[in-house]
């Protein structure tokens, strides 16, 4: 491991140990699930950004996206809505 690598590990563990510490509940198992599951989630969008930059492809602005994915089932349920209105920007002038 490189220098740079291990001082980030060493911080990663103060601060782990730190909040330990200080907060009881830190190192419970629910606390513990839900920081992987968090962690994971950001790791796998992470991993794919960096592939499609790597390979030469565009950069995906991720919070874009992100927004664009959490959007999106909430428009898809409402009955109103068809593929093209979802769409088409919203516009204050509808006759």
């Amino acid at each position: 491991m490189n220098k740079n690598t291990l001082g980030i590990f060493g911080l990663l563990v103060a601060i782990f140990a730190v909040t330990a510490l200080l907060n009881d509940k830190f190192i419970s198992a629910y606390n513990m699930q839900n920081l992987i599951k968090w962690s994971s989630l950001y790791a796998v969008m992470s991993i794919g950004v960096a592939f499609v930059i790597i390979t030469g492809g565009i950069d995906l602005s991720i919070g874009s996206v992100v927004g664009l994915v959490a959007c999106s089932p909430t428009s898809s349920r409402s009955r109103e809505s068809t593929p093209l209105k979802r769409l088409s920007p919203r516009c204050a002038c509808r006759s």
